[in-house]
Formats: structure tokens, sequence, C-alpha cells
């Protein structure tokens, strides 16, 4: 890479890996032999990268999500806000968050559900059941939501 890395995934096999630096190239590499596959470049800064049967799924400062897939056109999906990261999730489902919002998007990149918080989050996580998601957000809180409907299980 031509900068420092911010960001790496492991495929699910552990057969390949994505390392992306914060100016936004990213390579695509196969493990064993250790071979590059594929080689990207996005607009602006990458501010996370997940990984899942349906592709590469790029979150970048400018509030778009690319999904790379090495055979296939980039795709891209609008968070609306400057994001703060992305998280792979099983059954192809992808996580977003940034500004006040964090996004639930299916597999072919439909958003599926929108979570909003009365602070910016900052960090959010999706549980590995698949029936909540936790939000850290500027204010100090922590919120607990059910990923099912949306409400709020536990602010602390």
């Amino acid at each position: 890479h031509p900068a420092p890395l911010s960001f790496c995934v492991l495929s699910g096999d552990a057969q390949q890996s994505i390392s992306a630096y914060q100016e936004g190239g990213m390579q695509q590499w196969q493990l064993q032999p250790l071979k590059k596959v594929a080689e990207w470049k996005h607009p602006t800064c990458i501010m996370g990268l997940a990984y899942n049967a349906q592709g590469i799924w790029v979150a970048c400062e400018d509030g778009k999500i690319y999904r790379n897939q090495a055979d296939k056109p980039q795709e891209v999906l609008t968070h609306g806000t400057r994001l703060k990261g992305i998280q792979g999730i099983s059954g192809g489902k992808t996580l977003s968050f940034g500004g006040r919002q964090a996004r639930l998007w299916s597999s072919q990149g439909e958003l599926l559900q929108e979570f909003n918080s009365p602070s910016p989050i900052l960090s959010c996580r999706y549980s590995a059941e698949s029936r909540r998601i936790v939000l850290g957000c500027s204010d100090g809180t922590l919120r607990l939501i059910n990923a099912e409907t949306g409400e709020v299980c536990l602010p602390w």
C-alpha cells in the first residue's frame, strides 16, 4: 500500500483479506498462496470495511457505501450522513452508522430499517444472535435497541 493501513477484514472462510488506507485505496488478497486479487480507489476517505458473501462493503466519509465485488460493477448506496463505520452481519446484511442514525441494509442493498439517536453515534454493533443493536453515542450513553422493532430497550 502507498499509505499506512487503516482497516483490514478477513473473509468468513479466512481465505481472503481486504486491506484499506484512509485516503480511499483498498486491495483484496488471496491468502494461500498470497496474491492480490483486486484493487479499488474510492473518491473520499474510507471510514470502515465489512466483508460478507455479498461483497465488500466500504463506508466512506461522504456518506456513501460502496459494494465491491471482483467480477461485477461497483454498487453505490447512500447513507445520507458522514459515515463512522460499517459492520457485516450474518445472512448478508450490513449495518452502517454515522451522524444520528444507523441503517440496516439487505444483501441486495435495500434499506431494511433505520435506527435514530438523539446524539451522534460514534460506535455501533449488531449482536451475534441478530436481535439487538448497541449504539455508543457522543453524549456518553449506550443505547440497546431491539433490531426487529427499533424500540430502545435500555439507555444507560
